[in-house]
């Protein structure tokens, strides 16, 4: 009895945790949601969580009064993630669906399910699907158990680095991934017309080990720093990023009726990540400097620039991110399906 009452203060004290660093910030941003208007029914095309198991930031600044010739400085950290099976993704990928349906019919919504979907709709079921356990922009792209997931254009998409890893033309670079048309974005308004022009979602959820936070780019007296804390985090889009990460994209059947060119997609995405801070595996530093990088830094002891490459491993406590990957993961279903339902 003392361990079940043990485990479930454990249980309130992580919930309490994700909830206030979910008060804190994390929302969600939409467009072009005017297909949702009146609509009651919904149907799953894409549904699919994509597990992070590698992950970068970068910072840099400029005139920090650091000596030298031009008083740069850049640092970047990456950390990777062991011990994240593929038995472990398919239950809280599972776990995490479960929960985004149970949601959105307890807001009053009746859901077509992905197979019923390709059943319904020829159309739809003459896309490409998502194979599980593939790699794609994020990660590790896993489809709920006895469900398919139609790929979407975006999956053929590189990240977007974060921090200052973008670069000068990181803002196009993602304009021009959030806006790239693929098949699913032709048939799917097709396939919403197929079923009483009912809208069509695919959602994205991204789940990561860590928050890895940056100060982007800076100057005039401020340093570059980047930070990773340990912990189940869902992924938003990060402050001036474009491209959705954790999200819902919506089709439906007059979505194009007055845009034949450059149409915007119609999405709800999460901006800022939902973080928990209980670590999920011990993680421990190594050696992320290469040759080129030893060469770098020998020039920057001429310049007086600085440079630091710090990487870290991450070793998975399954049994921590069993517990705590939920937790956040609920928090980002209640945001993106309330926001769905607002603008019903």
């Amino acid at each position: 009895m003392f361990i079940n009452a043990l485990r479930t203060c454990t249980a309130l004290a992580v919930l309490a945790t994700a909830s206030a660093a979910y008060a804190g910030g994390p929302s969600i941003k939409t467009e072009r949601t005017g297909g949702l208007k009146g609509k009651s029914t919904v149907a799953i095309g894409a549904f699919r969580v994509i597990w992070v198991r590698q992950d970068s930031i970068g910072a840099s600044s400029t005139n920090n009064f650091g000596g030298g010739l031009t008083g740069r400085a850049t640092v970047e950290q990456e950390a990777f993630l062991l011990g994240l099976e593929k038995p472990q993704m398919q239950k809280l990928t599972d776990q995490i669906y479960a929960d985004f349906l149970t949601k959105l019919k307890a807001k009053g919504y009746t859901v077509i399910e992905p197979k019923d979907l390709l059943a319904k709709a020829p159309q739809a079921a003459s896309l490409e699907m998502t194979e599980n356990f593939e790699t794609g922009r994020w990660g590790t792209y896993v489809v709920p158990s006895g469900q398919s997931s139609i790929q979407l254009a975006a999956d053929e998409s590189k990240a977007v680095g974060r921090g200052s890893k973008g670069g000068v033309f990181s803002g196009f670079k993602q304009q021009g991934q959030k806006t790239k048309k693929g098949e699913a974005d032709k048939v799917l308004p097709e396939a919403s017309k197929a079923i009483g022009d009912t809208p069509v979602i695919g959602v994205t959820i991204v789940a990561s080990f860590a928050q890895f936070k940056g100060s982007g780019y800076s100057h005039w007296g401020q340093s570059a720093k980047t930070k990773i804390m340990t912990g189940a985090t869902i992924n938003g889009a990060q402050e001036k990023q474009d491209a959705m990460v954790t999200g819902i994209q919506v089709w439906d059947a007059h979505m194009y009726d007055n845009c034949k060119i450059a149409c915007p997609l119609s999405t709800l995405a999460l901006v800022g990540d939902i973080h928990d801070e209980h670590s999920v595996g011990e993680m421990v530093k190594y050696d992320a400097k290469t040759h080129g990088e030893r060469i770098t830094n020998a020039f920057s002891d001429f310049t007086g620039d600085a440079a630091k490459h710090k990487g870290y491993i991450v070793n998975l406590d399954p049994a921590a991110y069993d517990q705590n990957m939920p937790v956040v993961a609920a928090q980002a279903n209640d945001l993106l399906v309330a926001s769905l339902a607002k603008e019903r």
